[in-house]
C-alpha cells in the first residue's frame, strides 16, 4: 500500500494524513522475451525504470563496452574543451599478446594493448585533439585511444582508472571493477547489465557523447605523423543494411572471446527513449536482431491513463485558528498519469497548502495535489481549491481588525490612546471631588 503525505507551507502547522490507495504497482505487466545471450536489461533512459531483466545482476566481462564508462569520465573531466591536443605517450602504446597476459596469469599491467586488438593505428608522439580520441574511442572502438586519453587525464593510467572506478561507484554502479580503460580482457574486470545501463543512462544526458555515439564512421583528421583516414561504426544498429534500426541512437558493442559478443545500444520514439543491454552473445548478428525486437516489443505498447483522484470534492482540509470551520476543499481536474503497461512505476502524492491568510474565499486555490515518483520527479499534479469562504470569528475578527489598524496607523493609535487616558484622567479626579 502507499500513502499520501501531505506537505506544508510556512507558517501552517504539519499533518500528516494516512490514506490508503493503490499507488503502485500501476497495473505493471513486464515485457516476455526470451533472449539468446546469458543477460539482458531494458530500461527507460530518462526514469530507470525496469522494463525487462534476465540475470540483469550477474558479474560478466564487458569488453568495449567500458568504453562507455572511460568516455562518460573523460567528459565529466574536460568539460567542452574538446580542442585540447594530446601527445601520445610510450605507456598508453605498450602491449603484449593474450597469450603471454594469460601465460603471466595477468600480473603485467591491465590497461597494456594486445596486437590484434581494435585500433585506430595511433603512433608513439603522435599528436590528436580529445575529440578525435573520443571519436576513435566511441565510434570504432580505439584500444589505444583509450589509453591515450587515460594517460592524458589521470596523469596516469592507473591513477585514471582509480579515480574511474570511484566514479562508477558514486552513480549508484557498484557490482563494477574496470582494470583497464579499453575492455581488453582481465578476470577481475567485470560489470553487470545493471551497471551498464546505469552508467550509460547517465551518459545520454551528455550532449557530447550523444553526438559522438549515433556517428557511422570517425573521420580520422591529419596529424603530424599520419594522413587522414576512415574508420566505420562497430554499431550495426545504425549503419545501413540489414541490421539498420531507424530509432537507434547508439550506444556501443563490445567482444573478445571471454566475454562474447556484447551490445549497449539506445533508441528514441518521440520523447521516451530507451536503454537495453545485452551480453554473452554467441552471434553477432543475432545480438542487434534481437536488440530491434526488444525495441520493437517495447514502443509498440499504447500509454494507458491512470486516475488515483476523481475531480469533485475532496476529503482534504485543514483547520486553521481564529475560525470556526475548517477548509473544505475540491479539485477541478482528475489527478491522474499515463504510463506504459511494461514500465512498472511507483508513485507517492503529497498535498502542499499554500500560504494562504484569513479570509478565505470560496473557490480560493489553497494546495497543490502531486504525484511523485520514487525519484522526486512530478509525474502529475492539480490544484486544490476552497469549498467554502472561511471567516474569522469574534473576538479574533474584532481582535484582528484592531491590531491591523494599530499597525497600519501608529501615530493615530498612539494619539487616540493618548486621549483615552487622558479623558479617564479627567473622569476619575472629577469623581474624587
Amino acid at each position: 500500500m502507499a500513502f499520501f503525505r501531505f506537505a506544508h507551507a510556512p507558517l501552517i502547522k504539519v499533518v500528516f494524513f494516512f490514506i490508503f490507495l493503490n499507488l503502485s504497482p500501476l497495473c505493471a505487466e513486464p515485457l516476455q522475451f526470451n533472449i539468446s545471450g546469458e543477460a539482458a536489461l531494458l530500461i527507460n533512459a530518462e526514469s530507470g525504470v525496469i522494463l525487462f531483466a534476465k540475470n540483469a545482476d550477474k558479474p560478466w566481462f564487458p569488453a568495449s563496452t567500458t568504453k562507455i564508462a572511460t568516455a562518460l569520465f573523460a567528459l565529466n573531466l574536460i568539460g567542452t574543451d574538446l580542442q585540447t591536443v594530446v601527445v601520445a605517450e610510450s605507456e598508453s602504446l605498450k602491449s603484449v599478446t593474450e597469450a603471454t597476459k594469460k601465460k603471466l596469469n595477468y600480473q603485467m599491467p591491465g590497461y597494456w594493448l594486445e596486437p590484434d586488438g581494435t585500433h585506430i593505428r595511433i603512433k608513439l608522439h603522435e599528436e590528436l585533439n580529445l575529440q578525435a580520441l573520443l571519436e576513435g574511442l566511441l565510434i570504432c572502438s580505439g584500444n589505444d585511444a583509450a589509453n591515450v586519453i587515460a594517460q592524458a587525464l589521470g596523469p596516469t593510467i592507473p591513477v585514471f582508472m582509480e579515480r574511474l572506478n570511484l566514479y562508477l561507484k558514486e552513480l549508484g554502479c557498484l557490482d563494477t571493477v574496470y582494470y583497464n580503460p579499453h575492455g581488453l580482457h582481465h578476470p577481475q574486470h567485470v560489470t553487470t547489465a545493471h551497471d551498464l545501463a546505469k552508467m550509460t543512462a547517465v551518459a545520454l544526458k551528455n550532449p557530447i557523447f550523444c553526438q559522438i555515439v549515433k556517428k557511422t564512421r570517425f573521420e580520422r583528421p591529419k596529424t603530424n605523423l599520419q594522413e587522414p583516414a576512415t574508420f566505420l561504426q562497430g554499431n550495426r544498429l545504425l549503419r545501413s543494411g540489414p541490421l539498420h534500426y531507424d530509432k537507434a541512437i547508439g550506444v556501443k558493442t563490445g567482444y573478445h572471446s571471454k566475454a562474447k559478443k556484447n551490445l549497449v545500444g539506445a533508441a528514441q520514439l518521440g520523447n521516451r527513449k530507451l536503454i537495453v543491454v545485452l551480453l554473452g552473445y554467441p552471434n553477432k548478428n543475432t545480438i542487434f536482431e534481437e536488440a530491434k525486437k526488444i525495441f520493437e516489443m517495447a514502443f509498440h505498447q499504447s500509454e494507458v491513463k491512470k486516475i488515483f483522484l476523481l475531480a469533485g470534492l475532496q476529503e482534504f482540509q485543514k483547520r486553521l485558528p481564529q475560525t470556526k470551520n475548517p477548509v473544505l476543499t475540491y479539485t477541478n481536474e482528475d489527478l491522474s498519469t499515463l504510463f506504459y503497461p511494461a514500465e512498472e512505476v511507483s508513485l507517492k502524492c503529497y498535498l502542499k497548502w499554500d500560504d494562504f491568510k484569513l479570509p478565505i474565499k470560496k473557490d480560493q486555490k489553497v494546495g497543490e495535489l502531486y504525484l511523485k515518483d520514487a525519484h522526486e520527479t512530478i509525474v502529475a499534479n492539480v490544484s486544490v481549491f476552497a469549498q467554502k469562504s472561511v471567516e474569522k470569528v469574534w473576538p479574533y475578527s474584532w481582535l484582528g481588525n484592531l491590531q491591523n489598524f494599530y499597525y497600519n496607523h501608529p501615530l493615530i493609535s498612539m494619539l487616540y490612546l493618548l486621549c483615552l487616558v487622558t479623558v479617564s484622567g479627567f473622569c476619575l479626579l472629577a469623581k474624587r471631588r
